[in-house]
């Protein structure tokens, strides 16, 4: 017999005599359930029993607000302590090229780096000035000021980009001396035959002196410093010319050891005399360039790259820190002197140069209308 059909019809008063019982036997045993409930298992809280268990709940949820208020300050907290403190602190350990370490005022140490470095490999490019603008997490955006020398000196703008201590820069801004720009340099010999030799000589001789032409000049001997100093003493008084970059020999002849290093020791720009404290002569001006010194700040350009390469704060591409080691153990023991220079100069001074044998090879570079 199905209960739930005989429970209907007992609600509606159509249920046979055996369907009633059966519906009647089944409240009855449900009353006896819901008695033994109430007095045995699930009796009735008196009232301050009530009175306990809304305290309970009052405090569980007051706990519960106090547990998410809590969670919520930690976690604020953490995030301040990452913001403020281990972010700062990672980007730390990458090159910040807005940092002066060095002391030196009005100028970043990516500034001096960056100088330190066109000096003594890029004969084409000096450095005045970087501005940088942080762009992002160890991102920087950096303008550059230089003055070009295929440009006949204009001063001219490069961006670069320094992310995470990689560093980005435009294609021609930073370019290396020309293997065989001198013709004795190092091995192998780069010197140009006579027919080329004639050739340079006769273009020079036809090219007009309001012209000056940028030219790499090999020397007919290696030149010492003081040498060096009486020739650019007389191109400046005599003929208006002046040298911009001087090769300085950091090996034997009889072998190539490449980038050709060298200075530019005659150059105006910016002194950061705060710089010679540790570097000795790092910053060269006017009456500072004696013989001695110019010897001192060669090996102070070595020193400072040699430095800042091994903190992880160089430009790529360049050389290695034995690269250093070896070029400063050589100029220490074997003095330094000059295989040739980049010279910008009318084109008489050039031919005069030749003719007087103080040069054995002119390779003219460019011209441009002197102003």
């Amino acid at each position: 017999m199905d209960f739930n059909s005989a429970f209907n019809n007992y609600k509606s008063g159509t249920a046979t005599e055996e369907e009633r019982q059966l519906v009647e036997s089944e409240i009855q045993k449900s009353r006896l359930i819901n008695e033994y409930l109430d007095e045995e298992i699930l009796p009735m809280p008196e009232l301050n029993e009530l009175e306990d268990m809304k305290l309970i709940r009052r405090r569980l949820r007051r706990r519960s607000a106090a547990i998410v208020t809590v969670s919520i300050v930690l976690c604020i907290a953490i995030f301040a302590g990452i913001f403020y403190g281990i972010v700062p602190a990672v980007e730390k350990s990458y090159w910040n090229p807005d940092e002066a370490q060095l002391g030196i005022p009005y100028s970043s140490d990516f500034d001096m780096t960056l100088s330190a470095y066109s000096e003594l490999f890029c004969p084409y490019t000096i450095i005045n000035h970087a501005s940088v603008s942080r762009r992002g997490f160890a991102d920087y955006d950096i303008t550059v000021s230089y003055w070009d020398r295929v440009k006949g000196g204009e001063l001219s703008y490069a961006n670069l980009n320094l992310d995470k201590g990689e560093l980005s820069l435009p294609r021609g801004f930073l370019d290396f001396v020309p293997v065989n720009a001198f013709s004795n340099s190092g091995y192998p010999n780069s010197e140009l035959d006579e027919d080329s030799k004639v050739h340079y000589y006769e273009a020079l001789s036809q090219l007009p002196d309001y012209l000056n032409v940028d030219a790499s000049v090999s020397f007919s001997h290696d030149m010492s410093m003081e040498e060096l100093i009486q020739l650019n003493d007389k191109l400046e008084e005599s003929y208006g010319a002046y040298i911009v970059w001087v090769g300085i020999r950091s090996c034997d002849k009889d072998r190539q050891f490449l980038p050709l290093t060298g200075m530019t020791p005659f150059s105006g720009g910016l002194i950061r005399e705060n710089a010679n404290e540790k570097y000795p002569y790092l910053e060269i001006k006017g009456e500072d360039r004696t013989a001695e010194n110019l010897e001192q700040h060669f090996k102070s350009l070595l020193q400072f790259s040699k430095e800042r390469l091994t903190m992880g704060k160089s430009l790529p591409e360049g050389p290695g820190a034995e690269f250093y080691d070896e070029a400063l153990s050589y100029v220490e023991e074997n003095g330094i002197y000059s295989y040739g220079a980049y010279i910008t100069a009318p084109p008489s001074v050039l031919i005069e140069l030749l003719d007087s044998g103080i040069a054995s090879q002119v390779w003219p570079d460019g011209a441009w209308i002197r102003i």
